[in-house]
C-alpha cells in the first residue's frame, strides 16, 4: 500500500515535471516569435 502511494506520488510528480518543461518551451518559442516581428 506504501508502495503504491510512492509509486503514484512518483508519476504526479513526473507528470507535473514534464508538464513545466512543455510550458517553458512553448513560452521560450512565443517569445522567440515575437522577438522576430
Amino acid at each position: 500500500m506504501i508502495f503504491l502511494a510512492g509509486l503514484l506520488a512518483a508519476i504526479v510528480v513526473a507528470f507535473l515535471f514534464l508538464t513545466i518543461m512543455v510550458w517553458y518551451v512553448l513560452v521560450a518559442k512565443i517569445i522567440e516569435y515575437l522577438m522576430d516581428l
